[in-house]
């Protein structure tokens, strides 16, 4: 009798669970994959900064200035509040205005971790409950709010019930804040 078989290697069985059976690997192995996009701010500016080669972003690296008045308003906003929106048109400065103060926030409030979301236009809820521990204080920041597909996702995860803090950041271009 003819016999069908295929054989697999082990990085190509690897990559099949990573890709369509992620949950075997959660449930079955102890091994969490997560959408890679809940990262660290350094890899969150190397990322932007590959998107900025083809001219569609304003640089991270140049130099932060005369925005001392909103600063100050930024970091206060965050005391008071757990969710802040700052709009603005296209390359004025939104992220890089928004990372710098967020950076200066956890350097004076050290409970505080900062996460920043990288859309991949992939589900997020296992990387939100992977990295934003229900009993750390956190803060998310998300570039272009108008783009992120899963906003109802980080809502949602906001609204539950936790012991730690949870504060959202988020960019918009002035004409999708309405």
């Amino acid at each position: 009798p003819n016999v069908d078989a295929k054989f697999w290697s082990i990085d190509m069985l690897a990559t099949e669970i990573n890709l369509n059976y992620n949950f075997l690997a959660r449930d079955y192995l102890d091994l969490p994959i997560d959408t890679g996009q809940i990262v660290a701010v350094e890899i969150f500016k190397k990322e932007f900064s590959r998107s900025g080669k083809e001219g569609i972003s304003t640089p991270l690296d140049n130099t932060f200035l005369y925005r001392d008045i909103e600063r100050g308003q930024l970091l206060e906003d965050l005391t008071e509040t757990d969710f802040v929106i700052i709009s603005g048109q296209s390359g004025v400065g939104k992220t890089r205005f928004a990372l710098e103060t967020l950076l200066n926030f956890v350097s004076i409030h050290s409970e505080y971790h900062l996460w920043c979301l990288s859309n991949k236009c992939a589900p997020l809820e296992s990387d939100l409950v992977r990295y934003l521990d229900k009993n750390t204080d956190s803060i998310l920041f998300i570039d272009d709010g108008n783009r992120v597909d899963n906003l109802k996702q980080i809502i949602h995860f906001y609204k539950e019930e936790r012991n730690g803090r949870l504060k959202i950041v988020i960019t918009v271009r002035d004409y999708a804040l309405t």
